[in-house]
């Protein structure tokens, strides 16, 4: 035989809080879903007790009380509480679950951006073009670079702002270049000046070839 239990108190504080359940954050929906919880649990166990559920007749055939039950209007009112805060529970997962998302989207979004920025570095390390025909007494030859090497980046210009097609804006008479190149899988940075007084054609000595 069960024990019978006394009526459950309400928490009188769960339906000021589900009113306001859109200004709620997700922690304390995630609270509140932990206090409905409990309430339901102490208002089944009380219904469990009469030895009923929600879908027990509380009248006989001949439509009176039944003598058995410890307090029919008590367990009207349990029943009627255990829909409302059902109820409730339901508003405040389906409420959690769109704030989850759109935390979700905002970390997503996030990482999009952090891949984005550390993926812009790595691309400018990238080759676009390879040295070639260089002559030994110009700018280039002078300054270390040889034939092979392949450019990195040409003052500003790298493979994601120019190419090769951005080189002539960097390429002015006595203004000093950094140069970065890679050699059997080293990257090296060279200075060159461009001049039109060493004795060879062109500013710089040497023949660039698109990758």
């Amino acid at each position: 035989m069960h024990e019978i239990l006394t009526p459950t108190i309400g928490d009188e504080e769960i339906p000021k809080l589900v009113d306001k359940i859109s200004l709620l954050s997700l922690q304390d929906l995630l609270s509140l879903k932990k206090r409905i919880e409990l309430q339901l649990s102490k208002d089944v166990s009380y219904l469990e007790s009469q030895n009923i559920d929600m879908n027990s007749k509380l009248i006989t055939e001949d439509g009176y009380p039944r003598q058995d039950l410890d307090d029919i209007v008590q367990i009207t009112l349990t029943r009627r509480d255990i829909i409302q805060r059902r109820n409730d529970l339901t508003a405040v997962i389906n409420r959690s679950h769109i704030l989850l998302e759109k935390q979700l989207s905002k970390e997503n979004k996030s990482q999009e951006k952090d891949i984005t920025k550390s993926s812009t570095p790595f691309t400018n390390h990238i080759p676009f073009a390879i040295f070639e025909e260089i002559d030994m007494n110009g700018p280039i030859g002078q300054s270390g670079i040889q034939n092979g090497d392949t450019l990195i980046s040409f003052g500003s210009v790298t493979v994601i702002n120019g190419g090769l097609q951005g080189l002539s804006k960097e390429v002015s008479i006595g203004k000093t270049i950094p140069i970065n190149i890679k050699r059997d899988g080293i990257s090296y940075t060279f200075n060159v000046t461009p001049n039109n007084q060493w004795g060879g054609r062109g500013l710089l000595g040497c023949k660039l070839t698109k990758l």
